[in-house]
């Protein structure tokens, strides 16, 4: 139990890549000795890891459509429809590498 309350300890303090890292690194620990106490840990870790991550993008794309709203935005969406025109021009630019059969 005191390896839980340790692992929600540092979890609060995390940056969502870093709780997606713990939750990795439980999942291994878990797969090395599976008990029912690494389960739950790995699942408590999970759950922190996918709030921290959905609140992490919701806080990025509010204040992308807050950017968005604004008469600097408008030039951004043509700036992100060419950006993304662009690279879709690039998968013609293939230079293949031939073996010896051709």
């Amino acid at each position: 139990m005191a390896t839980g309350a340790i692992v929600a300890e540092a979890m609060e303090r995390a940056t969502p890549m870093e709780k997606v890292r713990q939750k990795k690194k439980q999942y291994q620990q878990f797969l090395a000795a599976k008990t029912p106490e690494n389960w739950k840990v790995y699942k408590e870790v999970w759950n922190a890891a996918k709030t921290a991550v959905a609140s992490a993008r919701n806080a990025h794309f509010e204040s992308l459509f807050q950017k968005l709203d604004t008469r600097e935005g408008e030039k951004e969406i043509y700036q992100l429809a060419r950006s993304r025109h662009q690279k879709t021009l690039d998968i013609e630019k293939f230079y293949g590498v031939n073996d010896e059969n051709g």
